[in-house]
């Protein structure tokens, strides 16, 4: 299901985002972090992005340029 991606030297301690194809069942099945936030990407839009938070907040980002 994820997709890993390089690694920053020096941030193993930081978790890699997830990428993958949003759907319906495969956004409800993420769990919220135990701590901070999450970002995970979709591999079929480029720039979609979803954000769960540890506090029960989240939100979809789409960066694009124009």
């Amino acid at each position: 299901m994820a997709t890993p991606l390089l690694r920053i030297a020096g941030d193993e301690a930081k978790a890699l985002p997830l990428k993958f194809n949003f759907t319906i069942t495969s956004l409800r099945a993420i769990k919220p972090p135990a701590k901070g936030r999450r970002w995970v990407y979709d591999t079929q839009a480029r720039g979609l992005a979803y954000m769960p938070t540890d506090r029960g907040a989240s939100s979809y980002y789409y960066c694009y340029r124009h």
